[in-house]
């Protein structure tokens, strides 16, 4: 059956790319103005990735260390990569051709590169069934490097910017999905649980898709279609859940990432119309929370795969609900790339639970404390400026800002009480670089880069990197000093880096 179900995501990732593109694409814009800057970029895009699959596949398909045995590691990369490109072309034909088009076009373009990941991951499946960890890591690593070209080669205002990050998320899900269930239900007996993440990813998109075109139909209704696409997604999983893997906390998963993405597209609904200048920073904070919330209640099922498995539910809510407005789309996309990064960070240790020590949940509640205490500075933002606004006299101010005061020194405590010295340790850390990046906020000159441009892709990607070349660099014995050397040596080039691009923008600007 595991064989069978990764042909089916196969065929319906091909069908449904190939469908939704044609269906979206019914209009072209011409080679003038933006159009022929979107081409032109995108095709250099293409060429770019395809080169460097090509080469980095020839490297990987040698045998020995650190390239792995049958050259599951290059091939995978291959079809990632060549997939890639196709995204890559894909996506810009269909900005082009939605430019101008209904919100339901724009809908049909995220399916269209979502079911492609869907191919590229199920057929890297289907080809390495028998051992698919390295393969899959192997696409994702290829997927990623034509999400990060293609998102970051255009211009911001573009609609290839954000195909571009959902096929880096979405295809990066499901591979890291496949590789959870590879190792969570790590018995032969149980091998044909491996693809269920391909299975509930089929379920997603199609139920989307259907969905979709009944608000089509609905002329714009999205009570109806949105309860049909909750019913079709939780009732095909209760059906996964009592006849293949016999366990209810798939449901359990599902309705949870189905709730959170609800939840996330209603906080986000008032993001364009809203005048408060805390609307986003509050927005973000209780999207943020609630992917917290979301992968501490997901991890006690089935640990990061749980996690994966609600990501995946979560992702035909979040498409279904996107609307032409770019502070919604933009805060369901958020929670699905905040959530993958979580999940990176749980794929790493457990692809390293030997070198790292104790990998166990001391470890995932060190991360959990690093996020709240990146949280919590922006949070204290939000309500500050919400009280001072709202403050009718200074007493009452003072009063407030005693209990956000109160609030801040019980935190670590709380926290303490909760689970161990560990989180505290996190939390520390997380303060550390949430005032080190408000810092660099304030200063910047250019503050509308970080609510337009995600940096989502090169964190992915940085992960990634870190699980698929820590492997091989654990084997080599270095010494505190040759550590300390190097160090000082990355330091000594970003320095002059720094200072190089600083004076050479610096002339450009006389």
């Amino acid at each position: 059956m595991d064989i069978g179900l990764g042909w089916l995501g196969v065929a319906i990732g091909l069908v449904g790319a190939i469908v939704t593109y044609r269906m979206a694409s019914g209009v072209s814009a011409g080679e003038t103005g933006g159009g022929a800057d979107i081409r032109r970029r995108s095709r250099w895009a293409a060429g770019f990735t395809l080169a460097l699959t090509l080469i980095f596949w020839a490297i990987t398909m040698q045998n020995r260390a650190p390239f792995s045995p049958g050259q599951r590691l290059g091939l995978g990369f291959l079809i990632g990569g060549v997939s890639g490109t196709l995204a890559q072309l894909l996506s810009c034909r269909l900005a082009l051709a939605s430019a101008d088009s209904s919100d339901r076009q724009a809908r049909l373009a995220l399916h269209s590169v979502t079911f492609l990941a869907l191919f590229g991951a199920s057929l890297t499946y289907s080809l390495f069934h028998g051992d698919p960890q390295t393969a899959m890591i192997g696409f994702a690593v290829g997927a990623v490097m034509a999400g990060i070209l293609q998102y970051y080669s255009q211009d911001r205002e573009s609609s290839v910017v954000g195909y571009a990050e959902v096929w880096t998320v979405f295809a990066v899900t499901i591979a890291v999905a496949v590789w959870l269930s590879v190792a969570h239900f790590s018995s032969i007996d149980l091998r044909n649980w491996w693809p269920l993440p391909i299975l509930l990813g089929s379920t997603a998109l199609v139920s989307n898709f259907v969905a979709t075109e009944l608000r089509s139909i609905g002329k714009g209704r999205t009570v109806l279609p949105g309860l049909a696409l909750v019913i079709m997604v939780l009732g095909l999983s209760a059906i996964y859940a009592s006849r293949i893997v016999h366990e209810w906390s798939l449901l359990w998963v599902a309705a949870v990432g189905l709730a959170l993405a609800g939840i996330t597209a209603w906080l986000a609904s008032r993001l364009d119309v809203a005048e408060e200048a805390s609307a986003g920073m509050d927005t973000a904070s209780a999207v943020v929370l609630l992917t917290v919330a979301f992968t501490v209640a997901a991890f006690k099922l089935w640990s990061g795969l749980g996690i994966a498995l609600g990501l995946l539910a979560a992702w035909p809510v979040a498409i279904f609900a996107s609307e032409s407005e770019k502070g919604k789309s933009k805060a369901l996309l958020g929670f699905l790339g905040l959530g993958l990064v979580i999940l990176l960070s749980r794929l790493f240790v457990v692809a390293y639970r030997v070198e790292v020590g104790t990998a166990d949940l001391r470890i995932h509640y060190t991360f959990i404390g690093a996020l709240l205490g990146a949280i919590i500075p922006f949070t204290f933002v939000s309500v500050l400026a919400r009280m001072k606004a709202s403050a009718k006299t200074d007493a009452k101010l003072i009063m407030q800002v005693a209990f956000i005061g109160l609030v801040a020194a019980l935190a670590p405590v709380l926290l303490y009480l909760m689970w161990d010295i560990k989180v505290v340790l996190g939390l520390v850390f997380g303060l550390t670089a949430a005032i080190a990046f408000m810092m660099m906020v304030g200063l910047s000159r250019e503050e509308s880069l970080l609510k337009e441009l995600s940096v989502v892709p090169l964190v992915i990607g940085s992960q990634l990197a870190a699980v698929l070349f820590t492997g091989p660099l654990v084997r080599f014995e270095l010494t505190r000093m040759v550590r300390i050397s190097m160090v000082g040596g990355v330091a000594l080039v970003a320095v002059v880096w720094l200072v190089t691009s600083g004076i050479w923008s610096a002339r450009r600007s006389r």
